[in-house]
């Protein structure tokens, strides 16, 4: 529906361009105003598509995670724990995204604390123990470390860490204990 809507979108703002060109202001007037009135319900349309899907529980699908991940913007992470792995750019600028109101980061930040044994991935912090988590193909409510993508990702409260967001920067402390 939406991918339609923002079709005709374009299409109008095409025609308050020819609009433009010929000098019709009806064709300007009626090309912006309805072009930018469909752009805005399908983008209306997409925001409550995701409401609903997250009020739901159900499962996101792969397109839906893929989006999600594209609006995560990359913030600079840091710790005064540990250090932090540096991306393949060679800075530390990792997407955190919040699924089911968790937190989550890819598990190459902590790259220099962790064993990989096929599906197993333990996480071994300094001032902590051992945290041995199994990696599930794909996104699922609550899931500890998925792979999505070629990229692990790590929920934080499950190794024991927490993300303190300020601003462009994500500051990693140890969850307090309950």
């Amino acid at each position: 529906m939406s991918l339609f809507l923002t079709i005709g979108g374009m299409l109008l703002l095409l025609v308050g361009a020819m609009g433009l060109i010929s000098g019709d202001w009806l064709l300007i007037a009626a090309g912006l105003f309805g072009g930018l009135v469909l752009l805005a319900l399908s983008r209306i349309i997409d925001l409550l598509e995701d409401i609903s899907r997250q009020r739901s529980g159900a499962p996101f699908a792969a397109g839906q995670l893929a989006k999600l991940m594209r609006r995560s913007p990359a913030r600079s992470v840091e710790s005064e724990l540990f250090d932090v792995h540096l991306n393949p750019r060679g800075g530390r600028e990792y997407p955190l995204l919040h699924l089911g109101g968790e937190a989550y980061l890819r598990a190459r930040v902590f790259l220099s604390y962790l064993r990989q044994d096929g599906d197993q991935y333990t996480f071994e912090l300094p001032g902590q123990e051992p945290v041995t988590l199994s990696r599930t193909s794909g996104y699922a409510e609550g899931a500890d470390l998925f792979e999505f993508q070629e990229q692990v990702f790590v929920k934080l409260r499950a190794i024991g860490m927490r993300a303190v967001v300020d601003g462009q920067k994500v500051k990693l402390e140890r969850e307090p204990v309950r």
